[in-house]
């Protein structure tokens, strides 16, 4: 065929420049891709487990794990290998954004798990909840839910690819953290400054990522509460409570909003030094800007405000389920 010839305009739509020539056109494809192509970039958080609670006479409450973790930028929980892009085709998919677990109504009880997180086929499973004075078991999750040292326990284990095991205390007043999605939930100290005590386990430590443009830690466990209590894993988990007397008595705090964070332990709970909720998930989806907006997001929060920068069009979504629809 012979080459084309006559005068011709170059074109711009995205980062696709099209060459347009009397007789016919030709497309030069550059990185990314515009008009429904290219890829979608995903991070799915679950939310995470609520902490347990615990008597202060025997065995102290134990920190929720984090909510599972999955995307294609950076690692998954669990320090897993990237995962695969999910290729922007047009059509409608479904977003759930899981909701925190809440913490245990009382030492008979454990801390109740997360609810997964789904972007189309991509689910993330929700946290542990921690266990308490007599209900000895973390909950098995995304990321585990932390355990007491009472004899049979068991901590909660973490889902492969998304989330670590939780930790099991060492002494009978210490609570285990909570797993989270980058490393395992601790297991305390076996003894502290007032003797036969400890410190909670720490939660396990959060995942980083930066597909918002900034670098966010996701999915931190919550802490195990103790005589000293403890710290929630970074990325959002929460702190478990002190319950001894020659301390200040605390009680456990919440994993953070929209981090998937467990929730941390309470030490005493008819003192009304309680455990505490995990966090809630989070849903974070992008495309290449020369892509349409989506359509559809009711019953989703976030749909109306996604922010185009740096070449992307990405909505977080912060709670609710609904569809959306890929032009």
């Amino acid at each position: 065929m012979a080459e084309p010839t006559g005068q011709g305009t170059l074109g711009h739509l995205g980062s696709l420049t099209t060459m347009r020539l009397k007789h016919g056109s030709y497309s030069l494809a550059g990185a990314g891709s515009s008009g429904g192509g290219g890829n979608v970039d995903y991070l799915v958080v679950a939310g995470g487990g609520g902490g347990g609670a615990g008597t202060g006479s025997n065995y102290y409450g134990c920190g929720g794990g984090a909510g599972g973790l999955r995307t294609n930028l950076g690692t998954s929980g669990r320090v897993s290998t990237q995962e695969a892009a999910y290729p922007y085709v047009a059509g409608t998919v479904t977003i759930t954004v899981g909701a925190f677990g809440a913490a245990a109504t009382g030492a008979s009880s454990p801390g109740s798990n997360g609810s997964p997180s789904v972007f189309s086929t991509i689910t993330s499973t929700g946290g542990g909840g921690g266990a308490s004075q007599s209900s000895i078991n973390g909950g098995n999750g995304g990321c585990g839910g932390g355990a007491p040292s009472a004899s049979g326990s068991v901590a909660g284990t973490g889902t492969a690819a998304q989330g670590f095991d939780g930790g099991r205390g060492l002494h009978t007043e210490t609570g285990g953290g909570g797993g989270g999605t980058g490393t395992i939930g601790l297991s305390g100290s076996a003894a502290g400054p007032v003797t036969g005590s400890g410190t909670g386990g720490l939660g396990g430590n959060g995942t980083s990522n930066s597909i918002t443009g900034s670098v966010v830690v996701y999915g931190g466990g919550g802490g195990g509460a103790s005589y000293e209590g403890d710290v929630g894993g970074t990325g959002g988990g929460g702190n478990g409570g002190s319950g001894h007397s020659s301390y200040t008595r605390t009680s456990g705090t919440a994993g953070d909003t929209n981090k998937g964070g467990g929730g941390g332990a309470g030490p005493v709970f008819a003192s009304g030094f309680v455990p505490a909720n995990g966090g809630s998930g989070v849903v974070i989806v992008r495309y290449p800007d020369g892509n349409p907006a989506l359509t559809g997001g009711s019953g989703l929060t976030g749909f109306a405000s996604p922010v185009v920068s740096g070449g992307f069009r990405t909505y977080t979504f912060t709670a609710g389920t609904g569809t959306v629809t890929f032009p």
